[in-house]
C-alpha cells in the first residue's frame, strides 16, 4: 500500500513538472505568433500606403496607362489586392 502511494506521489509529481514545462512553452509560442501576426499586420498597412500613395501620385492615370511602367504599377495593385483577400482587410485607407 505505502509503495503504491510513493510510486503514484512519484508520478504525480513528475506529471507537474512536466505541465508545467509545456505550458511554458505554449506561452512562449504564443507570444512569439503575437509578435509575427503584429507584424504582418504593419507590413500589410504599409504596402497599402505605398500603393495609395503610388494611385495618389498616378491621379491623371498616365503611369498606368503607359506599357512599363503600367505592367509594374498593375502587378503591384494585383499583389495588394491578393494580400487584402488572404488576410481579410478591410479597405481603410483614403486614396484621396
Amino acid at each position: 500500500m505505502i509503495t503504491t502511494i510513493i510510486i503514484l506521489s512519484v508520478l504525480l509529481i513528475i506529471s507537474i513538472f512536466i505541465n508545467i514545462n509545456l505550458l511554458k512553452k505554449v506561452e512562449r509560442l504564443d507570444d512569439e505568433l503575437t509578435d509575427v501576426s503584429l507584424s504582418m499586420d504593419s507590413f500589410i498597412k504599409d504596402i497599402d500606403r505605398a500603393y495609395a500613395a503610388i494611385k495618389k501620385a498616378d491621379s491623371r492615370g498616365s503611369f498606368e496607362s503607359d506599357d512599363e511602367v503600367g505592367s509594374v504599377f498593375s502587378e503591384i495593385k494585383n499583389i495588394v489586392t491578393k494580400v487584402k483577400d488572404k488576410y481579410n482587410i478591410k479597405e481603410d485607407i483614403d486614396e484621396s
